[in-house]
């Protein structure tokens, strides 16, 4: 009972967490691959139906993250890697603002939620990695929290790594003339316009500060699952870009599988 007095003492007598915005590092800029000229989408699109099912055979998790820059094209990709997929086999886990429950508890445990089982794919569009972007723009968490969940990020998805979870991570990015035009595309598409927000517009007016938080992400959080960036300014190109990639790794992850070293 004195050790227990003592420990809670001792945390107690802790300042508080400063509400300083995060030191700008020097973190190099974002150097995102230039898609090549895109080809048909449907064999690939073929090849990741077929992929899916070889994947539940074989009883190998798939996660498979999307971030970047508003209106990148991240939903529209993500549709396109779905498209021929048996929606029995994949999940789309989309992130909104926590829950009271969620708050009361390390903000990566509502995460742990929608991690695949054996044999299917989960998609985040968007993620655990809101911590270190939005909350960390709109200053919604403590710096010192921020500053931690990198390590805290990159230990999980070594462990998820260890666990034999196969996890992608692609970062879009485009021109802050490309995200304006966009948004006004949107504000005259009747069939668009739900999607603007003015969060959006906000958004917009902290380009900047999006893309220094990416940069710093992608520094930070590369150790156990590299990010693959995409220069998304023409959406045709990165989503074969992005639907190639996929493929490719899900083949790889597969043909690493035959010795049954994935298996039970």
């Amino acid at each position: 009972m004195r050790e227990i007095i003592r420990a809670l003492k001792a945390h107690l007598a802790q300042p508080d967490p400063a509400d300083d915005p995060l030191p700008a590092g020097n973190y190099p800029p974002l150097d995102p691959v230039k898609p090549k000229a895109p080809e048909d989408l449907a064999p690939l699109q073929k090849d990741l139906g077929r992929l899916l099912k070889a994947l539940h055979r074989r009883q190998i998790p798939v996660v498979i993250v999307f971030e970047g820059t508003d209106t990148a094209g991240k939903g529209g990709t993500i549709r396109r890697v779905t498209r021929q997929m048996d929606p029995r086999g994949f999940h789309v886990a989309t992130v909104a603002a926590p829950s009271q429950a969620d708050l009361d508890r390390h903000y990566l445990g509502r995460f742990y939620r929608d991690f695949p089982e054996k044999g299917h794919l989960t998609i985040f569009d968007r993620s655990y990695y809101g911590r270190v972007l939005v909350e960390r723009v709109e200053g919604l968490t403590p710096t010192e929290r921020i500053s931690e969940a990198y390590d805290e990020i990159v230990a999980m998805e070594e462990s998820l790594v260890r666990g034999q979870v196969l996890v992608l991570k692609f970062l879009l990015v485009i021109d802050k003339a490309v995200q304006n035009d966009r948004l006004i595309d949107r504000a005259k598409d009747p069939d668009k316009r739900y999607k603007l927000t003015d969060e959006d517009w906000r958004n917009y007016n902290k380009y900047e500060a999006y893309t220094e938080a990416m940069a710093e992400m992608v520094a930070r959080t590369s150790k156990a699952v590299p990010w693959q960036v995409v220069d998304a300014n023409s959406k045709p190109e990165a989503r074969y870009h992005i639907l190639k990639a996929v493929r490719d790794a899900l083949e790889e992850a597969l043909a690493e599988s035959e010795d049954g070293c994935i298996c039970d």
